[in-house]
């Protein structure tokens, strides 16, 4: 199976499982357990500086100026493919929106959890996760395929995850989401990045056949 294909499987089965989650989502404020798992991420000691840097700078400058730059070395380097899916991230987070209309979840009261942040839109999937999903999972691809020195791929790819998984934490440590409502954030932003870096992929190298796969 080539690394391509599984992409494309992979993106297929998160779509698959997030599905039915919006679908009870639809019509349930919350499912069991994400109030005891609020809670205890609430719970955690030191979360709050880091729920708030981000919201306040990784979230708003951080993944958007890293994805104009990301997309611009790909341009540099005359990989079209790869450019356009790195920048079509952005329009991203309108879709996750749209997602957000359909299912109409309201989002965690203060009765149930500690409320930091008021957003005005409803709470399923959570947008935040959506963006450090996608965009972690981007990263990852790109220094995969770009190759510079190991330790250089492996920082990048372990900042991918610290951005991946902080974005779902900070947003239930702020009381803006329900736990579910992360997962489903990054189920759909993972399944987002996977298929826009398989379709990189298939272009790039119907274009130049000598190029090889986008993986090592």
């Amino acid at each position: 199976m080539t690394h391509r294909r599984l992409l494309v499987l992979l993106s297929i089965a998160s779509i698959a499982v997030l599905l039915p989650l919006a679908i009870l989502a639809e019509g349930h404020a919350r499912f069991p357990g994400d109030h005891s798992v609020a809670r205890g991420i609430q719970a955690i000691p030191g979360l709050e500086p880091l729920a708030d840097f981000f919201d306040d700078e990784v979230h708003v400058f951080l993944i958007p100026a890293l994805t104009v730059a990301g997309s611009a070395l790909f341009l540099w380097r005359r990989e079209w493919e790869y450019a356009i899916a790195v920048i079509l991230l952005l329009p991203g987070s309108p879709l996750n929106t749209v997602f957000k209309w359909m299912v109409e979840r309201p989002r965690p009261a203060a009765v149930d959890v500690d409320i930091r942040d008021f957003p005005s839109t409803s709470s399923f999937p959570s947008g935040h996760s959506f963006d450090a999903a996608s965009f972690g999972v981007m990263l990852a691809f790109a220094a995969w395929y770009i190759g510079p020195p190991r330790p250089v791929v492996a920082a990048a790819i372990a900042a991918g995850a610290v951005i991946f998984l902080l974005g779902g934490l900070a947003r239930v440590w702020l009381g803006a989401h329900w736990p579910s409502d992360v997962v489903a954030g990054w189920l759909f932003g993972s399944a987002y990045a996977m298929l826009l870096w398989a379709a990189a992929s298939f272009f790039a190298e119907r274009r130049t056949p000598s190029r090889g796969p986008a993986f090592p």
